[in-house]
């Protein structure tokens, strides 16, 4: 970071904290740390759940063991986002699960050192979740995209607010929690709950 900042090779570093029921309570040291020795306006600060993975691995087993529930993770989220723009951080506006990520892009594919192809980055390495070859010629033919545009009826028929930050959520976590990446895992009570306490957290600053 003193590297990047010093010899201007990027206008703002990015730093994502992914915490668990561990390491949660270790995070406002590092933003103190952050806050003494670099600019402020040169440091972005993101927070992050840490999410269960597919079943059978040692990742899996794992989080298991630390993974913060929703409901813990609004409480824990909300008092370091408040730490953070207590140490002066400009924090983000929003909070959302899914988007568009490199995964709904039409050609943004993952290349693995093993030769498979890959669509979600959090499925590189499990060969039972990747698709052709990558040394076969036509392999992108064969590989489907996960920008499922069917999806978004059941969002506006819901009347989602949400649709424009969330995109029917992530296609990893629908896998995970239902099996078929295919369908919405729906968070929306959470990323209504956890906004309006960022909205009031920005308000009172």
């Amino acid at each position: 970071i003193k590297y990047i900042i010093e010899n201007g090779l990027l206008n703002v570093v990015d730093i994502r904290i992914n915490f668990d029921k561990e390491n949660w309570k270790y995070v406002p040291e590092l933003l103190d740390y952050l806050s003494d020795h670099f600019p402020k306006e040169k440091i972005l600060i993101s927070f992050g759940l840490v999410t269960q993975t597919i079943e059978g691995t040692a990742a899996s087993e794992h989080i298991g063991e630390v993974e913060i529930t929703e409901s813990d993770f609004i409480d824990k989220y909300i008092y370091l986002y408040r730490y953070a723009l207590s140490k002066g951080f400009e924090m983000g506006e929003i909070y959302s699960f899914g988007s568009i990520c490199v995964g709904k892009m039409r050609n943004a594919f993952t290349f693995a050192p093993d030769k498979h192809i890959y669509k979600c980055l959090s499925c590189v390495g499990r060969t039972e979740e990747s698709y052709e070859m990558w040394t076969d010629k036509n392999a992108l033919e064969n590989v489907p995209p996960l920008m499922n545009f069917d999806l978004y009826k059941q969002c506006f028929d819901k009347h989602c607010p949400f649709i424009p930050i969330c995109n029917c959520d992530c296609r990893f976590e629908s896998l995970i929690h239902l099996g078929d990446p295919q369908k919405i895992y729906c968070r929306k009570d959470l990323i209504l709950n956890l906004n309006t306490h960022i909205l009031n957290a920005k308000y009172l600053e």
